[in-house]
């Protein structure tokens, strides 16, 4: 009788535990199609972006705009740079960025100076990182990213329609233009700097000496 009751409890115990953890599972499951994790990809995100549409004011007489996410743990070095056209200058502007997600949002943070921490919303990314719309609060800016100054005005259009469905206005924003004849001269002189330098560094691995008179000073950036 003894060995009954201990089959039945051990039957009983092994039941609610398969029944609990089934429970847990399809819970799960319910949670993950409802509220999926978006996995915003922070390395596959690095790199150069071009800014094609915004409703800025200030990038109004700007172009040539283009945006540098160079990864920092799960954040961002954020280099914007543009090219003002009138007088002829180069605009560049260093901040710190970051990723931070729930199951509903993408929060793209953004710090200039200081403490403060501006907050900004991720309205659109796709898989391979082409395509990134963000929202940033506090100036009520959408920016429009992609990785080519021209890419597929389908894509765009679908896009567009998927930012307006999420209730925000988009007949405000505005092309930023691209001139290809126009290019920073200072920033192909440091690479071209750059690329001398570790020419002949590598001509000096091969040899084990070095020709003095072939000496560079390390590039500065």
């Amino acid at each position: 009788m003894k060995k009954l009751y201990i089959g039945i409890l051990g039957s009983f115990l092994i039941f609610n535990t398969v029944s609990y953890s089934s429970l847990s599972d399809v819970i799960n499951k319910i949670d993950n199609v409802v509220n999926p994790k978006l996995r915003f990809d922070v390395g596959k995100a690095s790199g150069v972006w071009y800014l094609l549409y915004d409703n800025d004011i200030k990038t109004k007489n700007l172009e040539n705009i283009t945006i540098d996410l160079a990864q920092e743990g799960e954040g961002y070095s954020y280099i914007t740079k543009s090219y003002n056209p009138k007088r002829n200058v180069w605009i560049k502007e260093e901040k710190r960025a970051w990723i931070q997600e729930d199951k509903k949002s993408v929060y793209f943070y953004v710090r200039r100076n200081g403490p403060i921490n501006y907050k900004n919303e991720i309205l659109y990314f796709d898989d391979d990182m082409k395509y990134l719309v963000i929202y940033f609060k506090k100036e009520n800016i959408i920016r429009v990213l992609t990785r080519s100054e021209m890419p597929s005005s389908e894509k765009i259009n679908e896009i567009m329609a998927e930012v307006k469905k999420q209730g925000y206005n988009v007949s405000r924003l505005k092309r930023i233009s691209y001139n290809p004849a126009v290019f920073d001269e200072e920033e192909l002189r440091k690479a071209e700097e750059e690329r001398e330098f570790y020419e002949r560094l590598s001509r000096f691995g091969e040899s084990g000496t070095i020709n003095f008179d072939e000496a560079v000073e390390i590039p500065k950036n």
